[in-house]
């Protein structure tokens, strides 16, 4: 029976920067009003559903039935929905914490009872953040119903630039490292692995501590 594990194999290369400063609370408040002020639809009596992080950018948000969000003009004539939920986030990124050199990228768009389901995956300058997705629920019409975000925020390590995002090993010496390691716990096995995939890794988006890295994802099964 094959066993697999996933490895997350370190290659972080540092260079000194000063260190990026988070958007200030109260812009951070102002921003996310801005969202809340999008929401039309029949229904004046309920208030939207929101869950904020400890520095105040929106980590939910939902409205009331009946009601949704609504991107801009242009967000909407922007192209498919996947699309149109990225620009809605792109257009509201201080509310969520979104800084510069963010972008999302379409996971999957999957539709049920004439709403759609958008599941983005985060990018951070052409490297994804592992863990870190955004599910944006959608109308036909394209308002939007609700969104979970469990994405990179504050990272002033990413940010400022203090990690370098040029991996020191390339992926063979990735998929050897981690080999090695099973190997080395386990000498009477033999292993494989599936090609190495570079991701930031930022603790916080998984429910984790500790510093941000770069990394391979590397998958190893017995034999």
């Amino acid at each position: 029976m094959r066993s697999g594990k996933l490895g997350m194999w370190g290659v972080v290369a540092c260079v000194v920067a000063l260190v990026a400063a988070p958007l200030a609370y109260a812009d951070t408040e102002s921003a996310v009003r801005g969202v809340l002020k999008t929401m039309t639809g029949p229904n004046t009596v309920a208030n939207p559903r929101t869950l904020t992080t400890p520095e105040g950018y929106l980590r939910s948000l939902a409205a009331p039935s009946g009601n949704s969000f609504q991107p801009s003009s242009s967000a909407k004539s922007s192209g498919g929905q996947d699309t149109v939920a990225k620009s809605f986030l792109q257009e509201h990124a201080n509310a969520f914490g979104i800084r510069s050199g963010v972008s999302f990228t379409t996971n999957r768009v999957r539709t049920e009872n004439a709403r759609a389901y958008i599941k983005l995956d985060q990018v951070y300058k052409s490297i994804p953040v592992f863990g870190a997705q955004a599910i944006v629920q959608m109308k036909p019409d394209g308002g939007v119903v609700s969104i979970l975000s469990d994405i990179m925020r504050d990272a002033p390590r990413i940010y400022s630039g203090e990690l370098s995002l040029t991996p020191t090993l390339n992926a063979v010496e990735a998929k050897i490292g981690a080999s090695a390691v099973l190997e080395g716990e386990h000498p009477n096995d033999s292993f494989e692995t599936n090609q190495p995939n570079l991701f930031i890794y930022v603790p916080s988006v998984v429910g984790a501590t500790g510093q941000a890295k770069l990394v391979y994802a590397v998958e190893v099964h017995s034999l």
